[in-house]
């Protein structure tokens, strides 16, 4: 049966939100802007064919890479406000691990 207290790797979060924060600053808003720029430019396959099927595949990979683009962008201000999140997280837990004698990287609060 649970006692209810909550055990935090303090280490381990703290990793987490390293390898969190990587993406959130790896993956440079520039560079997004750079690869929105790259396909400015439109849907350039297809010019001289103007079948009902090239339209239809243009308009697909249009709707396509538009939501990659906005994925894109989305994840990495996801990947920012998790790594802040669990930064914050072994902030936080950090004071009941260090608090005890020779205090390990894992914290038991009730």
């Amino acid at each position: 049966m649970s006692d209810g207290s909550i055990d935090v790797e303090t280490g381990g979060l703290t990793e987490f939100a390293g390898d969190v924060r990587f993406y959130a600053e790896e993956v440079d808003p520039l560079d997004v802007d750079r690869t929105r720029q790259s396909f400015s430019a439109g849907i350039t396959f297809g010019t001289r064919n103007a079948s009902e099927v090239v339209l239809a595949t243009k308009e697909n990979y249009a709707r396509a890479l538009a939501n990659s683009l906005t994925n894109l962008t989305r994840f990495v201000e996801a990947a920012k406000i998790l790594a802040e999140a669990a930064e914050q997280a072994a902030n936080d837990y950090r004071p009941w691990t260090t608090s005890r004698p020779a205090a390990s990287t894992t914290s038991t609060i009730c």
